[in-house]
């Protein structure tokens, strides 16, 4: 906030237009600069140009002023404006990182297009000079690893159960993401042998056979292939009924022994929640709408159990997944105490990667499956309907889900010992 910046150091505080207006000379006197010794230069820009602030800007009515990077337009603008007509400026789109599929790869350079012409002054430039680089991520995985060890959980040479693309989608991920593009894509990987990077030991000279399939697959990636390919679900037909009953049991010592230790139910969330398998990611970045919204329309989504892993109940696939649940909190709760949200039992494949409530995103950003409870002090709202929405990671095995109750928790007694998220 350049407001308070400039406060901060007893500076005069200059109107947005003033200080917008320099941003823009600036970005103009650096291209121009740069075209003087290198009049056909391709400038690739990670992140897009425009693409912070429209991220940061979206459903902000007042205006570039009122968001956090809401100076950068005018510097872009400027930087069109400067450069020699012989150059080039390269969106480098991140948004794209996980994508296999080339339709969810041009929705995103369609949003990219989309946000620079509504933010930019000089649209006509943004048209004819602004290009767009489909990124992809070969580590990506929605696993964490909240200890931050090593090897990391999003890349392995060995076990292809670990790494969110198997061969094939790699071979369209890398295939689609050249079409999508207007010259350039990219690939960036942060232990992936696939790009000549490693944190796990591995012989480079004798390669292991997995390793080789990638590499292969990044060949036939340059040959003509199916752009309306669509990726298969990772099919999991395991029998999980004797899991699920070992996981009722459970279910039933972990609430007595909540009691025991001095917590007191608030609210039991129901048993029936809405269910969406999201293998393609289709819902953790925002395409389909915003799932842990209030106004989401969740009409199409399935009905489950949460007493029973999804794969017992219809859904013989492995995640990402999606739950999503409205529930009632009695008006006489204290908003102001410590409230905790617990999880009675889960899958093998239990951890949860966003905990959003009432549209809110929780500050446990990952639970691991041994983490049964989260402090949600300040997101409930009693008296009222609260909305509640999990992003399950995907599970290298199953059973996966939910498979117990779900609770409100407060203290009754004195405070105790209890493991939280990071």
């Amino acid at each position: 906030d350049y407001v308070k910046l400039a406060e901060s150091r007893g500076e005069q505080v200059r109107p947005f237009g003033e200080v917008q207006a320099k941003v823009g000379q600036r970005g103009e006197q650096w291209a121009r600069a740069l075209s003087d010794v290198f009049p056909e230069i391709t400038v690739i820009w990670y992140p897009a140009p425009y693409q912070l602030a429209w991220n940061y800007g979206r459903g902000v009515k007042k205006g570039l002023d009122a968001i956090v990077y809401g100076l950068q337009p005018a510097f872009f603008d400027g930087v069109l404006v400067g450069l020699d007509t012989r150059g080039t400026v390269v969106a480098s789109l991140s948004s794209t990182y996980p994508d296999c599929e080339y339709r969810d790869m041009m929705a995103e350079v369609g949003l990219s297009r989309d946000a620079a012409l509504m933010l930019s002054s000089v649209p006509k430039l943004v048209k004819s000079r602004l290009t767009h680089a489909v990124g992809l991520f070969t580590d990506f995985s929605v696993h964490e690893d909240p200890l931050g060890k090593y090897p990391p959980l999003s890349w392995s040479h060995t076990n292809l159960l670990v790494n969110q693309r198997d061969p094939e989608r790699e071979k369209y991920a890398s295939h689609n993401a050249m079409v999508a593009s207007d010259r350039y894509a990219w690939s960036y990987g942060e232990g992936s042998q696939m790009l000549g990077i490693s944190r796990l030991p591995m012989d480079i000279d004798n390669p292991p056979p997995l390793l080789r399939q990638y590499w292969q697959a990044h060949l036939e990636a340059h040959e003509p292939q199916n752009l309306y390919w669509r990726p298969p679900l990772i099919v999991d037909e395991g029998d999980y009924s004797e899991a699920n009953a070992t996981a009722a049991k459970a279910d039933v010592a972990y609430w007595v022994a909540k009691e025991k230790e001095g917590f007191r139910v608030i609210a039991e969330l129901p048993e029936s929640w809405r269910f969406m398998l999201d293998t393609d990611l289709y819902y953790v970045f925002g395409r389909g709408g915003g799932p842990h919204t209030t106004k989401f329309d969740d009409r199409t989504w399935h009905t489950i159990s949460i007493r029973r892993c999804w794969q017992s109940q219809g859904f013989p696939a492995k995640g990402p997944a999606q739950y999503r649940v409205w529930f009632d909190v009695p008006a006489e709760v204290d908003p102001t105490q410590e409230i905790f949200l617990a999880f009675g039992s889960r899958g093998r494949s239990g951890a949860i990667g966003h905990v959003h409530i009432n549209g809110n995103y929780t500050d446990s950003k990952y639970l691991s499956p041994d983490v049964s409870m989260i402090n949600v002090s300040g997101y409930i709202k009693p008296g009222q309907r609260n909305l509640l929405n999990l992003l399950f990671l995907r599970g290298d095995e199953g059973p996966s889900g939910l498979m117990g109750q779900v609770k409100l928790l407060v203290r009754a007694k004195s405070p105790v010992p209890m493991q939280q998220g990071p």
